[in-house]
């Protein structure tokens, strides 16, 4: 198939082939192609999720990669041309494969990128948020309300839908109730007063699956709800993906890697990390919930959410 993008003046070779589907997610489809020299690209299209959604994700990862460029970030891919009214980006070409486990030393590259991205060696660095960035215990709780409400309210369309929507209104709310009046208590303690000089540059949408190993080195990718968010809700983020969840060692060691960060924003963030971990899985639910309601998953599926929520509560039992 070949595709004919506008900017002659900026497109390396302007014919481009699509050699492969690389994903078709909810968010947006990539494809690896090339042009006419055989040199390799990656072409990403935004897809319009809902009209409710109104964030302007192709400019958001715009942005971001220019700051990256910028700031002379080596380990992402490089913006080349796109177009953020038509929603697509032509992005270099990484060659390497996603891990499927993360040892060591990729645990302490995601620390120093997250270190690297915030020295901010050209201009005061970035004045946007990342999607339901953590500024408050409010922006949680309402971010995770919000999500519970949409997915309630949608009608279930198969038998597996119908149980897992009795099992959130019931099982998963009195947890998640619990668990949410717990934070809401300590609104009012100290870590809790959080100013803009805590806050870092994030990537946002973290996880093993939006890495690629080249090289003995992790390279970074997807930043179209990256911007200003808090570092603890990162770390959680990191810790409690679903896709791969880090042992406790794991988790220590990137606590430890990430800890010069603290000659910039101070120590607050960590209390703010060890109140919210239950509830950034409590989001992780909701997230793996997106599609309710369109009869997309099946049981399977479902018994995976369910199976994520009870390691994530026999993990929490261990620690206490």
């Amino acid at each position: 198939m070949i595709i004919i993008l506008d900017n002659e003046a900026l497109l390396p070779g302007r014919r481009l082939s699509i050699i492969n589907k690389i994903k078709s997610g909810r968010n947006s489809k990539v494809y690896k192609v090339a042009n006419n020299d055989n040199e390799y690209f990656c072409l990403k299209i935004y897809k319009e999720i809902c009209k409710a959604d109104t964030r302007k994700r192709a400019l958001t990862e715009f942005k971001f990669l220019k700051y990256l460029q910028d700031n002379e970030i080596q380990n992402t891919p490089k913006y080349i041309v796109g177009s953020t009214k038509e929603r697509w980006s032509l992005l270099s070409w990484i060659p390497g494969v996603q891990p499927k486990v993360l040892k060591n030393k990729e645990i302490q590259d995601i620390a120093k990128f997250i270190l690297k991205i915030n020295k901010h060696k050209k201009g005061k660095g970035l004045d946007f948020y990342a999607s339901e960035a953590l500024t408050s215990i409010d922006t949680l709780s309402n971010s995770i309300n919000g999500r519970f409400r949409r997915i309630t309210q949608m009608q279930p369309h198969t038998k597996a839908e119908e149980e897992m929507k009795k099992w959130l209104e019931t099982e998963f709310k009195t947890y998640a109730d619990k668990k949410m009046n717990q934070l809401n208590s300590k609104a009012k303690e100290l870590h809790w007063k959080i100013t803009e000089e805590e806050l870092i540059h994030s990537q946002s949408d973290v996880g093993i699956h939006n890495s690629i190993k080249k090289e003995e080195e992790l390279y970074f990718v997807d930043f179209e709800y990256a911007g200003i968010d808090d570092v603890s809700k990162v770390i959680s983020d990191w810790v409690n993906h679903p896709e791969y969840r880090f042992n406790k060692e794991q988790e220590t060691l990137l606590l430890e890697s990430i800890k010069p960060i603290e000659s910039k924003i101070g120590i607050k963030w960590k209390s703010r990390y060890y109140d919210i971990r239950e509830i950034i899985q409590i989001k992780w639910i909701m997230i793996m919930l997106n599609c309710f309601g369109d009869g997309r998953e099946n049981e399977e599926y479902y018994e995976k959410v369910v199976e994520y929520f009870k390691k994530s509560r026999e993990l929490t039992a261990q620690e206490v």
